[in-house]
């Protein structure tokens, strides 16, 4: 069966937003991670396992993606669908 255009735009609004919303999550829980992770390399007994661990590219690159996932979610057309998917 063949789609409309509105009906592909719709679509894709949906896989947009739900994309979107799996970016946000996945970027809060490895900011989660990462302070675990500073938090055990303080620790003296532990801190040697981690000093080639450079933190700042890690803070960074979690910063980038945070920016470039709000960044495509403002793109119109099609735009972002809010949940439910």
């Amino acid at each position: 069966m063949p789609y409309t255009q509105e009906e592909i735009n719709i679509g894709q609004q949906k896989i947009n937003g739900a994309l979107s919303e799996v970016d946000k999550r996945v970027i809060s829980n490895l900011k989660e991670i990462l302070g675990i992770l500073k938090t055990i390399a303080a620790l003296p007994a532990l801190a040697p396992h981690l000093k080639g661990v450079d933190f700042g590219a890690l803070d960074k690159a979690l910063q980038e993606a945070e920016y470039f996932n709000k960044k495509v979610a403002e793109i119109t057309p099609p735009g972002c669908a809010p949940p439910p998917y």
